[in-house]
């Protein structure tokens, strides 16, 4: 048998990655492709996945677990316009980085 083992943050090792995937309540293909899109693993597998019927950017937890009651809340609370971080999202930033990077200022690049 040829499996490739996973590890995830914490170090817990895991027979493949989907064993890792389903053990944090995802699907194989939303890991990767939160992977791909540049997340950290610990964000990739901790942040819950979108539930049918909710907006793609709707979010109501940070990068650091906290809870908002509204996306526009928590944008408050990190000091970052709503546009602003809804442009970076859909511009696939990390959760952590569209909540975290200070604006844009005039030439400088992400």
């Amino acid at each position: 048998m040829n499996a490739i083992l996973s590890k995830d943050h914490l170090g817990q090792i895991f027979p493949s990655m989907t064993a890792m995937a389903r053990h944090y309540g995802l699907k194989l293909c939303t890991v990767w492709e939160r992977i791909d899109a540049g997340w950290e693993m610990e964000e990739a597998l901790t942040t819950p996945p979108i539930q049918h019927g909710q907006r793609r950017n709707s979010f109501r937890k940070d990068h650091t677990g906290r809870e908002f009651s509204t996306t526009s809340e928590m944008c408050r609370y990190w000091g970052v316009k709503y546009t602003t971080f809804q442009d970076r999202i859909k511009s696939r930033w990390t959760l952590r980085e569209a909540l975290t990077t200070p604006p844009w200022q005039r030439g400088s690049q992400k």
